[in-house]
């Protein structure tokens, strides 16, 4: 909340809104106005004991933000932008919308923002609006030269399942089933998908997922779907080969 709050003081700066308009509860996490309205500060991050996000499930917003977004769960989001135009937005004309924001990272908001703008697949209800460095005029100019001294880093998997588990995670945008399944299917390929995280990186600085034994301790059963995806990305991890066309195999016959 930290950084939240300190960019909230900067808006509010820029902008003429006196602090006297508004009050920061540090115990809820909420800020409110004189007139009633309330931001609320929400910290999106995973818990073990919540892996589903239910904690939002009962919320009630007009709209919202979200920065920040290659830190955040696919799922967490995914639960809170059904929590908006649930509060006056018929009443005063408030169109739901909600923001997202971050830095450029190949997770949910590669496969479902960039890459749809980038191939003109976006759809109609999403707007990308891309960002660059030059486009901030108060941006300090040190800071550019600190992005341009930064080197290529070549991540450093655990195993091969983790490179797979983290390919999974680039192309899970993009995964289709040509098959129809039943509901509960469905439903257990979405909570296994979610269950698709790292964990413990920061102990020898090696990309890891959950383990197997955590996931069953938090969905109660093994998590069948999600190793038949994440064993299908080892021929994603491999070098493709080029194969000749018939035509270019006809052109080397004597």
């Amino acid at each position: 909340m930290a950084s939240t709050y300190l960019t909230w003081c900067k808006v509010c700066a820029y902008h003429n809104v006196p602090k006297e308009d508004w009050t920061l509860n540090g115990q809820y996490s909420y800020i409110e106005f004189k007139n009633g309205s309330r931001v609320d500060l929400l910290d999106l991050k995973f818990l073990p004991s919540d892996p589903l996000f239910e904690r939002f499930g009962s919320l009630e917003y007009s709209d919202g933000a979200i920065e920040e977004t290659g830190e955040i769960d696919f799922l967490a989001y995914d639960v809170l932008k059904t929590r908006i135009g649930r509060h006056l937005n018929k009443e005063l004309g408030i169109r739901p919308t909600i923001a997202l924001t971050g830095n450029p990272k190949k997770n949910w908001t590669y496969t479902t923002s960039y890459q749809p703008w980038k191939n003109g697949t976006l759809p109609a209800n999403v707007k990308f609006i891309q960002a660059l460095y030059g486009d901030n005029p108060y941006t300090a100019t040190e800071y550019e030269v600190q992005l341009q001294s930064l080197s290529d880093i070549n991540p450093t998997f655990q195993n091969l399942k983790s490179e797979c588990g983290y390919k999974l995670a680039e192309l899970a945008g993009g995964i289709w089933i040509k098959k129809d399944l039943p509901d509960k299917e469905k439903e257990a390929i979405t909570l296994e998908l979610g269950m698709l995280r790292t964990y413990e990186s920061d102990k020898d600085s090696k990309l890891r997922l959950m383990p197997k034994e955590k996931i069953k301790e938090y969905i109660g059963r093994s998590p069948d779907w999600l190793d038949c995806f994440i064993m299908r990305m080892w021929f994603e991890t491999q070098p493709q080969k080029k194969y000749m066309s018939i035509y270019e195999l006809s052109q080397r016959l004597p």
